[in-house]
């Protein structure tokens, strides 16, 4: 029952909405000590880059820019989602 909302290369189902319920394959709530404390932690796992793996460079450049363009989005999906679900609406 739930409905599709988003998907990307390497995963169909990135998001969906089940009544109030949201579910997102992805972080919009990153800050910037967030994604450099995971980048070091699994420094390892990330040695070897592809196509749906960035490296740890990757991911920690220009980091202060990309998590506001992050959060900026995080706030625009919570603004929607929250008084939806604090009103018992559906999502969708």
């Amino acid at each position: 029952g739930a409905v599709h909302l988003l998907e990307s290369h390497w995963c169909r189902h990135q998001a969906f909405a089940c009544g109030q319920m949201l579910a997102l394959q992805f972080h919009v709530e990153m800050t910037a000590q967030m994604v450099t404390e995971w980048a070091e932690l699994y420094r390892r796992e990330l040695a070897n880059p592809s196509a749906s793996i960035q490296s740890h460079d990757a991911m920690t450049s220009d980091l202060d820019s990309r998590t506001r363009t992050l959060n900026a989005v995080a706030d625009v999906i919570y603004d929607r989602w929250l008084p939806m679900a604090t009103e018992n609406t559906p999502f969708i």
